[in-house]
Parts: C-alpha cells; structure tokens; sequence
C-alpha cells in the first residue's frame, strides 16, 4: 500500500510539472498602440518597427521567464478618439 502512494504522489508531481512546463510556453502578449495612417504615421511606425525589434531580440535571447513575447498591434489614426477606445480595450 505504501508503495502505492508513494507511486501516485510521484506521478502527481510528474503531472504538475509537466503542466507547468506546458504553461510557460504560452506567449505573453503586449499591447501596443500607435498611428500608423493619418497625420503621424511615420512616427508611429518607427516607434512600431523599434518594438518589434525589441521583441525579436528578447524571443531569440528566450523570452521572458521561457515564455515568447506577443505583441499585439493597433493604429490610432493619430485621432485622440480612436486611441482612447484603443487603451479601454487594453
């Protein structure tokens, strides 16, 4: 009977383990918001193109704590409106 529980509690911990191991591997995402049309979008896209590349050195050096960064894009059409609707639904 020992045997048996000692088994069972060694398989639990295999088991969480593993689950943890599967969960680190899911990508955090990152919002970001810029205006890449209208009146600034030059700015908006160097300041975009610069993030990816942060993003891209980070991933390649393994990420955050093993888990892939994710960034999640929007354009604000360099219109306060629109960047506000943006940041609520960040």
């Amino acid at each position: 009977m020992a045997k048996r529980v000692s088994f069972s509690i060694l398989v639990l911990i295999v088991v969480v383990s593993l689950a943890g191991l599967v969960a680190a591997a899911e990508p955090i995402k990152i919002g970001w918001f810029g205006p890449l049309s209208g009146a600034r979008a030059f700015d908006g896209q160097q300041a975009l193109k610069g993030a990816k590349f942060a993003f891209k050195v980070i991933n390649e050096k393994g990420g955050v704590m093993g888990r892939p960064l994710n960034l999640v894009e929007y354009d604000s059409r360099a219109e306060k409106s629109e960047a506000i609707v943006i940041a609520r639904r960040l």
